[in-house]
């Protein structure tokens, strides 16, 4: 689940919750409000009831003719009204009778239809006064359920909201935390911190990217200790010979022009592969700090390649490299020196992993608006782990003994080529052998 599902949900778990205590609270308020409207009616009528209990009574006693028409009045205004009230069956039963028989007293008013009519209105106030009576017991409930209905949905509101929030930091920011726990011991050294694998979607995505930045890091510390003592066996082989050339000098010892040539040619070498290996170190540190500077300018690509495999040919004299270019030039916009720069460091590499005496096959041609070159090599061929990371720094393919080198000659050639918006490939070559493949810009002659 990702943080956006898992804030949605959690969000919308507590709104889910809320609506249904506030729907519970408007149920219960909206009943309370109910009942102690029909109380307050209730009330009304008990003293209506009450009032034509007492008119009855004074009329009975009132011995002035217009006081007992007053009261009359009053006692038949007060039984319309209360006609009007919904009410109990008994209610209901004992007001028809206090009606009726206030209504035979008044017609003939007498002891016995006294009697009987304050009678019929005692059981009439009774009546109302018991419909009363339970409504106010049904008040005290529903006030009752709706505070018992309020505290349990407003725990539960609590609950839902502590383990909503409970769930949320189990599932979602404890691995976050760990995740930071684990990035802080990594920059304090512990290169054994490891992400964990578990939360959000989000959070085990930022872990996997942190274990393959780990891993590279790992590998890449693997690969520089491989290459500080690559170079440090490189450097022995150069620095041998120049001491063995020194030391001859120095002893002042009569040397046959044969012996003297031979200590030239070797010192040569060496101070070319010294000079080779210092180039593709400063290469690199400036590539890597963006400090490359490139002259560009409309280069013809097949001259480019036919002087840097002379280059080689004089190196090698009994290596064989043909190189098949166009009659006409073909343009490319490129800086001549670093591109002549890779071309040499691939013919360089097709020599050293080439059985001698095969031969090195260089093409030049176009596709589209882009030119190449290729050199092709008789090698043993690249594995697929090999393709995937022999452009890498400080990578060496085969035996150091049997090809020494830096391991940063072809990802500078690769940084070369990009940084002319250019791409440099390999694949294996059918047959046997490699071919590396230089694309470049074109420029129309």
């Amino acid at each position: 689940m990702s943080l956006r599902m898992a804030f949605g949900a959690s969000l919308g778990a507590l709104v889910a919750m809320a609506l249904a205590i506030a729907t519970g609270l408007i149920v219960a308020t909206d009943q309370v409000a109910k009942t102690a409207s029909a109380l307050s009616e209730n009330v009304h009528r008990v003293r209506l009831a009450q009032h034509l209990q007492i008119d009855l009574l004074l009329h009975a006693r009132a011995v002035d003719e217009l006081r007992k028409a007053d009261e009359a009045q009053r006692m038949r205004e007060e039984i319309a009204e209360s006609e009007g009230y919904r009410r109990s069956v008994a209610s209901q039963a004992a007001f028809q009778d206090a009606s009726r028989a206030i209504r035979t007293y008044l017609t003939a008013p007498n002891a016995d239809s006294l009697r009987v009519a304050y009678a019929a209105a005692d059981q009439f106030v009774n009546a109302e006064e018991s419909d009363a009576t339970a409504l106010a017991h049904v008040a005290a409930d529903w006030r009752t359920r709706a505070i018992a209905l309020g505290a349990t949905l407003g725990l539960l509101l609590v609950l839902a909201a502590t383990g909503i929030l409970f769930w949320f930091r189990t599932a979602t920011l404890r691995p976050i935390l760990e995740l930071n726990r684990a990035m802080r011991s990594y920059a304090a050294g512990d290169r054994s911190a490891a992400a964990p694998q578990e939360g959000a979607r989000e959070v085990r995505e930022i872990g996997q990217a942190y274990e393959r930045m780990r891993e590279a890091l790992r590998q890449q510390r693997e690969d520089q200790v491989t290459f500080l003592a690559g170079v440090a066996h490189d450097l022995r082989n150069p620095l041998t010979a120049l001491r063995l050339a020194h030391a001859v000098v120095r002893e002042g010892k009569a040397v046959s022009e044969t012996r003297l040539r031979s200590i030239v040619q070797i010192t040569g070498r060496q101070v070319e592969q010294l000079d080779r290996m210092v180039g593709d170190l400063l290469d690199s540190t400036r590539l890597d700090a963006g400090r490359l500077e490139l002259r560009l300018g409309s280069v013809d690509l097949g001259a480019l390649a036919e002087e840097a495999a002379q280059l080689i040919r004089s190196a090698t004299p009994d290596r064989a490299i043909s190189v098949d270019r166009p009659a006409q030039p073909l343009l490319a916009w490129a800086d001549p020196t670093r591109v002549e720069q890779v071309l040499v460091n691939l013919l360089s590499n097709a020599v050293k992993y080439s059985p001698d005496p095969s031969p090195i096959d260089v093409r030049v041609g176009r596709e589209g608006d882009q030119a190449f070159v290729e050199v092709r090599d008789r090698g043993p061929g690249l594995s697929d782990e090999d393709k995937r990371r022999i452009f890498e720094p400080f990578r060496r393919v085969g035996a150091p003994s049997a090809a020494p080198g830096t391991g940063l000659g072809l990802y500078v050639a690769r940084r070369l080529v990009e940084a002319h918006h250019g791409e440099l490939s390999v694949e294996n070559a059918p047959g046997g052998g490699s071919i590396f493949r230089i694309r470049l810009p074109g420029v129309n002659a």
